[in-house]
């Protein structure tokens, strides 16, 4: 086969055919088969991994959802959130399909016999931007995500007309001479076949979350680390490219700040307690650096600041500070990859479960112990030579003077019960004052990449110049909608339950 990303031409034969050809198996390419389906198309899903392995983000998400009370509101705070990246067109189908998601969820449920009560979790991430309160974020009542895509799942087994082709990626686009997509040249027992789409093919092949040139190149700020399926390595992006799709969001991602660790090949997100949490995050020289209270979708921004004196990114890693009282609170400082839903493939494989004690991972060596303020300085510091827990170059080193002034500081903060340097909430203050210290290394880490191709409010991507490619379309955290801050959790959720059923009922529409 080729390097190049897509075909020319018509090939000279076809192994498969559909109306709509779907491209990956996620959250956003069920949604879309659904819809297709429903408006009288035959469907066909190519997905990459094989039965048994099949992992997405949505069935490790917390199976959170984004559905508005108030879609004028609504328009509002995404616009106020997503900034000048998105036009008001965009922001304003995003508001109204979003508005529609419990019902149409509900109907999803109910179709296939399963319980559709769902309840709110909570509302914005970012309550003082306007129109926040026309944000409702929801679950379903019976589970988290992996639930959600139980049931979607369902959905997809019980239409005759959706057909799913596992252990078989798609490679390449196969474009005529006018541009339209004809189809897709996928990958089947190692051999190449060419799959007609009578209609149109849409793209759900999920983010580029483990393609490490791919970050390198798009984001301000690395390393960053993932806790979902490691099959996410930027496929459908390539293709589109390929197709001469415009690009949108490739620096910005859901991430907030978590542990990553060189001996572990995914990251892991933080559970801690919302109340007096005994802890706080500095740089490598030993300062705290914003509200540790937030750890929200959008928190690893704080992280990525870049020294062009040092030519180093002063924050990658912090560190995590907290006393025994945090160490002894009787639950794991992470819930390790479940995250509320199943456990991802690869980390099924290592099976790995957070000792509620935090024992493994200090005897792990990923936390550090020490009995005193200025010796773990000193660990920290040992810890920042090249080439060995981690691998990053830093010319900075932990100062002990500094790091011994900044929690002196702080328990004077807890003390007096405000924070005058970050303003953390006085309800989320606790001294460190207990020994044994404890300190360990924090990433941005999180779901997924929000970049991709970009796409107009009937799920159509467009080309370089703005103009739709003709018969392709886009679905899921491929080419997200979202830029600069991420709305809410459940927001890519929300994104695949709308655009979802708009891609497919668009590209249902395509004369063949």
């Amino acid at each position: 086969m080729s390097d190049q990303t897509n075909v020319k031409g018509v090939p000279k034969t076809w192994e498969d055919e559909a109306d709509v050809l779907v491209v990956g198996y996620g959250g956003g390419g069920a949604v879309t088969a659904i819809a297709a389906a429903d408006a009288g198309s035959r469907v066909l899903i190519l997905e990459k991994s094989a039965a048994h392995r099949h992992v997405n983000n949505t069935n490790v998400s917390g199976g959170l959802f984004v559905s508005p009370n108030d879609s004028a509101k609504a328009f509002q705070y995404v616009k106020a959130c997503i900034g000048d990246t998105v036009d008001d067109t965009m922001c304003h189908t995003w508001a109204e399909a979003t508005s529609q998601n419990v019902a149409y969820l509900q109907e999803l449920a109910k179709s296939v016999g399963e319980p559709s009560d769902v309840v709110r979790i909570h509302g914005a991430e970012f309550p003082d931007l306007p129109g926040a309160e026309g944000i409702d974020t929801y679950r379903l009542a019976s589970g988290s995500g992996a639930k959600f895509f139980e049931i979607l799942e369902k959905c997809v087994q019980a239409r005759k007309k959706i057909r799913v082709h596992y252990s078989t990626p798609g490679k390449k686009l196969i474009q005529g001479e006018g541009g339209e997509i004809l189809g897709v040249v996928a990958e089947r027992d190692g051999k190449p076949i060419n799959i007609r789409a009578r209609r149109a093919t849409i793209l759900s092949t999920g983010g580029f979350e483990y393609n490490e040139q791919m970050k390198l190149n798009a984001f301000y700020g690395n390393p960053r680390y993932f806790y979902g399926p490691d099959c996410n390595t930027g496929d459908g992006l390539l293709m589109a490219m390929g197709a001469g799709a415009q690009l949108w969001h490739m620096n910005w991602s859901s991430q907030h700040w978590g542990f990553k660790y060189k001996d572990f090949p995914l990251g892991f997100n933080v559970d801690f307690p919302k109340t007096k949490p005994n802890y706080i995050i500095v740089d490598q020289y030993g300062k705290r650096f914003f509200n540790e209270n937030y750890n929200g979708h959008s928190s690893y921004a704080y992280f990525i600041l870049f020294d062009p004196l040092i030519g180093s990114y002063p924050r990658l890693p912090g560190y995590l500070v907290f006393d025994e009282t945090l160490r002894t609170m009787g639950k794991p400082l992470s819930s390790g990859q479940s995250n509320g839903g199943v456990i991802s493939g690869k980390t099924a494989e290592y099976g790995y479960v957070w000792s509620t004690d935090q024992s493994t991972e200090i005897a792990r060596g990923w936390i550090m112990k020490s009995n005193t303020i200025a010796e773990l300085a000193d660990a920290i510091r040992a810890r920042q030579s090249p080439n060995q827990f981690v691998d990053y170059t830093s010319k900075i080193k932990m100062d002990p003077a500094t790091f011994a002034s900044t929690i002196a500081t702080y328990n004077g903060y807890v003390k007096n019960g405000k924070d005058l340097d970050f303003e953390r909430p006085a309800h989320s203050l606790a001294a460190l004052e207990t020994p044994p210290f404890y300190a360990t290394e924090v990433w941005p880490v999180g779901p997924n990449t929000q970049g991709g191709p970009k796409f107009d409010p009937k799920g159509r991507v467009l080309d370089v110049f703005g103009k739709p490619i003709p018969r392709l379309y886009k679905a899921g955290e491929l080419g997200s909608i979202y830029g600069e801050r991420y709305p809410s959790g459940g927001g890519n959720i929300a994104e695949i339950l709308a655009f979802g059923r708009i891609a497919g009922q668009n590209a249902a529409k395509e004369r063949p």
